[in-house]
């Protein structure tokens, strides 16, 4: 990890400038720098940053000139997460930050949580965000995002806000922290294989036999986002063998049930020939 970690902010400053920059400055108080991005598209950004909206729209593709001109807000928004996207995925392939922070509102919740949903498990992600009591299922999808309640909304700087914006500062700082020493690769085999509370019995012993034999086990939840995750993690793991008895998100998807993994469940394994 290089020292200081750098953080990616990622915000619309025409509505949340003064509070990302309170942010920025709680931050840097934990040791922590910072790089801002800006992707609002109407008012002005009160101060300069490392990826300004212009930049972001080009990276989808556009000019701001043609977002602002869209006519719907939630259009303009795809446009602009798409650009934020390519935006923060090339910093961290040059790696050039360490982490991830968002805030806002439904809008700016979609934002942050769009690009958070690019960056690998582990990568530290925290979204501050009025939304984070509500079923947060289509912001998190299938990754490690931390949601944090803002309580009140994130207007100005009071005595609320201040608090859960600090709070957001020190546990993305946690977070980086934690990740400062990587670990070794581990070279045992890796297992997947999935479980309800109706096949954890049988999947407990599957997991301690398997481990006596040598080999790494990873269990998935299957209520729908573990089986999703499941799928993508085959795609993007060394997976030597996948254990799969708790189908029954397949049937969730055919027929309308509350654990709908989508379409894709059970097919990854098979594409890559595990």
């Amino acid at each position: 990890m290089l020292h200081p970690p750098t953080a990616l902010i990622v915000a619309t400053m025409d509505t949340k400038g003064q509070e990302a920059l309170y942010l920025v400055d709680c931050l840097n108080s934990e040791g922590v720098s910072v790089k801002i991005m800006d992707a609002g598209i109407r008012g002005i950004c009160p101060t300069s940053v490392d990826i300004n909206r212009e930049e972001v729209a080009q990276a989808a593709g556009k000019s701001l000139m043609d977002v602002q001109n869209i006519g719907h807000e939630g259009k303009a928004l795809q446009v602009m997460t798409n650009g934020a996207i390519k935006c923060a995925q090339e910093l961290f392939r040059q790696k050039k930050i360490q982490g991830i922070i968002g805030l806002g509102g439904s809008m700016g919740t979609t934002l942050g949580t769009g690009v958070m949903r690019t960056f690998p498990v582990g990568f530290p992600k925290v979204m501050i965000s009025t939304m984070a009591s509500r079923d947060t299922r289509a912001f998190v999808g299938t990754k490690d995002i931390l949601m944090l309640h803002s309580v009140c909304d994130l207007v100005g700087l009071n005595r609320i806000t201040k608090k859960i914006l600090r709070n957001g500062a020190l546990a993305l700082a946690g977070l980086l922290q934690s990740t400062e020493q990587d670990e070794v690769a581990d070279q045992k085999p890796l297992v997947f294989l999935s479980t309800l509370g109706t096949t954890e019995a049988c999947a407990q012993q599957i997991r301690r036999t398997l481990e006596e034999k040598g080999k790494e086990v990873i269990i998935f939840h299957t209520v729908g986002s573990g089986g999703k995750a499941m799928e993508e993690m085959i795609e993007q793991e060394e997976v030597s063998v996948l254990v799969d008895i708790s189908l029954h998100e397949i049937a969730d998807h055919r027929f309308g049930g509350n654990y709908d993994a989508g379409p894709h469940r059970g097919k990854a394994a098979l594409n890559r020939g595990i």
